[in-house]
């Protein structure tokens, strides 16, 4: 079983718990949207397959367009802990590195690898194991140029090092 708490559209804060089928033989995966103040079920959903796709376009509808890295970073966090792979949150305000420290050095490490200019930068993250199986962290760099993603530089959220980066523009990718 998973829990979070969130703040609902409509201003009320609710718990999101998703109770996981054990046995082979129970109805399936059960989602149930809960009032916080007295536990009445606001909402409940049992998936017949992804529940990830279902809660990405409930949520997307909701923000009105734009992909999961186009939210806030809080947001990606907590989706991404309640409905994805993650099994701990990642909380993007406790890294030694800085978002927008992050873009800086990806600014100058694109500079300095590609020459390249850019009119606009935004922030993702992702995780990535290690040898020796932990989770570790990594800012996901976004460049646009004329609304079109053009760049990806991953800086590690804990030092700061560049672990790659792409150039998308055609035939580079």
């Amino acid at each position: 079983m998973k829990a979070g708490s969130v703040l609902l559209p409509d201003g009320r804060t609710a718990w999101i718990s998703i109770l996981e089928r054990e046995q082979e033989e129970a109805p399936g995966n059960l989602y149930l949207v809960l009032s916080a103040e007295d536990g009445e079920v606001i909402e409940e959903y049992y998936p017949d397959d992804d529940i990830y796709t279902w809660v990405l376009l409930q949520w997307h509808e909701a923000k009105g367009g734009g992909s999961l890295m186009d939210w806030p970073l809080e947001e990606q966090a907590l989706f991404l802990w309640l409905f994805g792979p993650a099994d701990e949150y990642f909380d993007p305000a406790q890294t030694a590195v800085s978002p927008e420290t992050a873009i800086g050095i990806a600014d100058a490490w694109l500079k300095e690898r590609f020459g390249a200019a850019y009119d606009n930068a935004s922030v993702s993250f992702a995780g990535r194991y290690d040898d020796h199986n932990r989770l570790l962290y990594y800012w996901m760099i976004s460049f646009l140029q004329d609304g079109e993603q053009v760049f990806i530089v991953n800086v590690d959220t804990e030092t700061g090092e560049v672990i790659n980066g792409y150039d998308l523009k055609e035939g580079n990718g």
